[in-house]
């Protein structure tokens, strides 16, 4: 459902093309059955580029460079994904869902302030990633902006947190104290 989605962008998208980077794309079969996801949507595989693990961590950093947004899986988000993404300047965009492992995403980016890449759905999610790549200058100000707009965020407050998970540890053990 997530390749016809992103399929569905990249028809919107003409001009667009498509990074996908796991560890399980080393192996030829799993390439091989994504890209064919893709054949049957129409999109052409020059589009698609299917990477494994790379040399390193700044390697892998770097890619980020080349993506000017970065799409949330669904109906499991990224988490650590979505963190090198925004540290390296590149907005997330999500759809909003209905448990843990669906609105991580949804979470990371409301914590930052950028509640426009929230998609409500699918349709949204796709009208989103158009309306957002007509708008490089956006963007463009955004990746300047992301990495001190995340690390100003609450997300990165961790006296914060801390004080705030202190005190909701004490309100449950006086809560159940007899």
């Amino acid at each position: 459902d997530v390749l016809k989605v992103w399929s569905e962008i990249l028809i919107e998208v003409p001009d667009s093309k498509l990074i996908l980077k796991s560890e399980q794309l080393v192996n030829k079969s799993t390439q091989k059955n994504i890209l064919e996801i893709f054949i049957q949507q129409g999109i052409a595989t020059e589009r698609v580029t299917l990477l494994g693990r790379v040399a390193s961590y700044n390697d892998h950093l770097a890619m980020y460079s080349k993506i000017d947004i970065a799409l949330d899986p669904f109906p499991y988000n990224g988490t650590t994904t979505t963190f090198e993404a925004l540290w390296m300047g590149v907005p997330t965009l999500t759809i909003k869902g209905t448990n843990h492992i669906s609105r991580v995403g949804t979470s990371i980016l409301h914590r930052i302030g950028l509640n426009e890449f929230i998609a409500q759905d699918k349709n949204d999610y796709i009208l989103k990633a158009k309306a957002f790549s007509e708008n490089p200058q956006y963007l463009s100000q955004l990746r300047n902006d992301l990495r001190e707009k995340t690390l100003n965020s609450d997300l990165c407050n961790a006296k914060q947190f801390t004080e705030d998970f202190e005190s909701c540890l004490l309100q449950l053990a006086k809560k159940h104290t007899v």
